[in-house]
């Protein structure tokens, strides 16, 4: 069994606060119910569900047994609060529903977006469910034939054939593999408008679709297939196929191969939005086994939605495994008018790779812009899955989904980043307290002023029993204070006292803590607007000193509001 990683880990001593890292604010984790159940094997934005202005999210964990043993579950949560919205629960035994999972757009025209959620082994031929997200409700399921798996991969959010209707994309990977496009319009009873299949048995045709955008300029909805034991190139090298949601065509300029065998190019596709700047949408694949950079390394390419041309192959680093196992696009998060992508690996074999990883990629240069690591937020096979979550808090920029299939007690994970706001930084020198510890400041949540609400400030290994408040300014100082340091510079805020509680007197010991909730209102209260850097360090009574040294100083914390 892993050892359980503290989700706090031991920040070195800064003079003044570094650098914030790009793109780490974490508003929400979202875990699983049970051990073993796979919570996080999909992950997926969900359109506006609940009718507030704000995007949401759905997950899924197909080995759930919630309901029925292995029936499987997915989950739709508010990404507003990050709340649940609903649980859907499997009925079939080992039908392991939520194995896939997607936003469907409208597909029933009632105003409110829809969710499609896969049930690949429920006997005797998967099933595909599209549920009101209105409601909750079932609309219909969609039987494969006798022997396929289908739902094996879901997509939606794209009208292939312009009936105003949001359609449906199902894949099933048995036998040659085969993708289906059915209609959401409930006039035409849902009939299927497109049916692909992939070129030879165990091809894998299917195992990964996606929406893909207008890759082709005609106003249709295009898209994407892997099939990631075609052979053409070697066995096992993958395929990826993208297809005219207007005619249900591909040509040889839109059918891509891996490079060697095993590659499994196609294990995952995305549509990767306009990467290159041409005004038309691109698409981005992962083939997690290729050995560029040693074995099971893997990469990912993007390639032009135009053209069919190669944009750019991606590599993770020398120590990941199965780069490649998960990708999405993210729309553009630096404003140049060109989309950013993101990449998982789901394990490595040093460093901070071991659990899983996710690095997001500039569109224009290919550069890396941000790399979230699996032993950062206690999670196991970190990069599982991915989306793009849409813009949760309305700062124009796409938001992150990240899957982990387990997680420090083995339920799994989910968790979303913010993509331009930078995870809280501490920074300063602490002052050890007269007991010998040393206190330490730290934060969880994000400090949004639209969502979530749930950024709370606090400090551990304080003397038990003893009233602190934290205290905040707008700048960083390094100014020598009552045998310590004050890390803000004036003008400086000051919060109500706390007691530090921990072991009940007698008892003096560092058990005590401290915590301060940044809520909406309080942030309101005090002027603070989205871009302001707030630095703040609790301070708390020491008697153990001799006046006037007889007060306590964690170290200090540095973080920017987020809308």
């Amino acid at each position: 069994m892993k050892p359980r990683r503290s989700i706090l880990p031991i920040l070195p001593v800064l003079a003044l606060a570094a650098e914030a890292a790009f793109g780490q604010a974490l508003p929400y984790t979202m875990r699983g119910d049970a051990g073993g159940e796979g919570f996080g094997h999909a992950v997926a934005r969900a359109g506006d569900l609940d009718g507030d202005g704000v995007g949401d999210l759905i997950v899924g964990a197909p080995y759930s047994s919630l309901g029925v043993t292995v029936g499987g579950m997915a989950r739709a949560y508010s990404g507003r609060t990050g709340a649940v919205l609903h649980t859907w629960l499997g009925t079939t035994v080992g039908g392991c529903l939520g194995w896939s999972v997607s936003a469907a757009g409208d597909a029933d025209d009632d105003g409110i977006d829809d969710v499609v959620i896969g049930e690949p082994f429920a006997s005797p031929s998967g099933l595909v469910h599209l549920y009101s997200g209105s409601t909750y409700a079932l609309i219909f399921s969609r039987p494969g034939l006798a022997g396929e798996n289908n739902g094996i991969s879901v997509g939606g959010g794209l009208d292939v054939d312009l009936d105003g209707y949001d359609d449906i994309i199902a894949g099933t990977r048995s036998g040659n593999g085969k993708v289906r496009v059915f209609t959401g319009n409930p006039g035409t009873l849902h009939t299927t408008i497109w049916t692909w299949t992939g070129d030879a048995p165990d091809d894998w045709f299917g195992t990964a679709v996606a929406a893909a955008g207008d890759l082709d300029g005609d106003g249709h909805g295009d898209v994407v297939v892997g099939a990631p034991l075609n052979d053409f190139a070697g066995s096992g090298a993958g395929q990826v196929k993208a297809f005219s949601g207007a005619t249900g065509e591909t040509t040889l300029a839109w059918t891509w191969y891996g490079d060697s065998p095993a590659d499994s190019l196609g294990e995952s596709v995305a549509g990767a939005g306009d990467v290159d700047g041409d005004g038309r949408d691109d698409v981005i694949a992962g083939a997690p086994y290729d050995d560029d950079l040693g074995t099971s390394s893997g990469l990912a390419r993007i390639w032009s939605g135009r053209t069919g041309a190669l944009i750019r192959t991606l590599h993770g680093d020398p120590d990941w495994r199965q780069f490649g196992i998960s990708v999405a696009g993210l729309g553009d998060l630096d404003g140049d008018g060109k989309g950013e992508v993101a990449v998982g690996s789901t394990y490595g074999y040093a460093g901070p790779y071991l659990d899983g990883a996710v690095r997001v990629f500039s569109g224009a240069s290919g550069a890396e812009m941000f790399t979230l690591y699996g032993d950062s937020f206690d999670s196991y096979e970190f990069g599982r899955a991915l989306a793009h979550a849409g813009d949760l808090n309305g700062d124009g920029m796409g938001d992150l989904i990240v899957g982990a299939t387990e997680d420090s007690v083995y339920t799994g994970a989910t968790r979303v980043f913010l993509s331009e706001w930078p995870a809280p930084l501490a920074y300063c020198v602490p002052k050890l307290n007269s007991l010998g510890c040393t206190p330490a400041i730290h934060s969880v949540g994000a400090p949004s002023l639209s969502i979530a609400d749930d950024f709370v400030v606090g400090a551990t290994d304080v003397l038990n029993n003893q009233f602190g408040i934290l205290i905040w300014g707008l700048a960083p100082a390094a100014i020598p204070f009552g045998g310590g340091t004050l890390c803000i510079a004036a003008p400086i805020t000051r919060t109500p006292a706390q007691l530090s509680g921990g072991s009940p007197p007698p008892a003096n010991d560092c058990s005590g803590s401290y915590a301060f909730h940044f809520s909406h209102d309080y942030m309101a209260s005090k002027g603070l607007t989205a871009g302001t850097t707030v630095f703040g360090q609790y301070w708390s009574r020491d008697p153990g000193y001799p006046a006037p040294g007889n007060i306590g100083l964690t170290d200090a914390i540095q973080f920017t509001v987020c809308p």
